[in-house]
C-alpha cells in the first residue's frame, strides 16, 4: 500500500510540474511503464533477478548489495488515467493507449536466427547499457577499490551475467507494457 501511495504522490507531483511548465494549448506526451489488464509487467523481471544473482557472486559488501537495487513501480494503466487529477492541473486527455513492447531476440533464437552465444551477447548488451552505471558507482563509492579493481569486477560481472543468460535462454523473454498518454493544457 505504501508503494501505491508513493507512486500516486509522485505521479501527482509530476503532472503538477509539467502542467506549470506548459503554455495554454501545449501538449504533453507521456510514455510510462505499467502492467497490463492481468497485472503482468512482462518479462523484464528476469533481468532484475539475474542482476542481483550475479552481484551476489562478486566480492561485494552487504551494503553494496543493498545499494544495487532498481526501485521500479509498475502502475496499472487505470492509475494513469485519472480525469480528476487531469482536471486539477488543467489538462485534458486527448488519447491513451496500452502497448506491449517486445524485444524479438528470444523468438529469433528459438527460430535459429541467433546462436546461443549471439543471443546471450545481445541480451547482456541490452541490460549492460542501462544497468552498469549504477553498479560501477556502487563499486567505486567507498574508495576501497582501485579503478583497475572496479574494471576487473565489472568484466567478471558481465561474464557471469552472459553465462546466466545462456543457461536461462528460454526464460529470457524480455517484454513489457507501456501506457502512452497525450495530454493538452487547457486554453485558459
Amino acid at each position: 500500500m505504501k508503494e501505491l501511495q508513493q507512486a500516486r504522490l509522485d505521479y501527482t507531483k509530476f503532472l503538477e510540474h509539467r502542467s506549470n511548465e506548459l503554455l495554454p494549448g501545449g501538449v504533453l506526451i507521456l510514455c510510462i511503464g505499467c502492467t497490463n489488464d492481468n497485472g503482468s509487467h512482462g518479462g523484464i523481471e528476469i533481468t532484475f533477478q539475474l542482476l542481483y544473482k550475479c552481484a551476489k557472486l562478486l566480492p561485494m559488501t552487504e551494503e553494496e548489495l543493498l545499494d544495487f537495487t532498481f526501485p521500479v513501480y509498475y502502475h496499472n494503466y487505470e492509475e494513469l488515467i485519472d480525469y480528476d487529477l487531469f482536471k486539477k492541473f488543467s489538462l485534458k486527455l486527448i488519447k491513451f493507449e496500452l502497448c506491449e513492447i517486445r524485444i524479438d531476440m528470444l523468438i529469433r533464437f528459438q527460430q535459429g536466427e541467433l546462436t546461443l552465444d549471439e543471443f546471450a551477447k545481445h541480451g547482456t548488451q541490452f541490460v549492460h547499457s542501462w544497468s552498469e552505471p549504477l553498479l560501477q558507482e556502487i563499486l567505486e563509492k567507498n574508495n576501497h577499490r582501485s579503478k583497475e579493481a572496479v574494471k576487473t569486477l565489472l568484466e567478471q560481472f558481465w561474464n557471469i551475467y552472459e553465462q546466466e543468460v545462456k543457461e536461462l535462454a528460454n526464460q529470457f523473454d524480455i517484454h513489457g507494457f507501456i501506457t502512452f498518454l497525450i495530454l493538452k493544457k487547457d486554453l485558459l
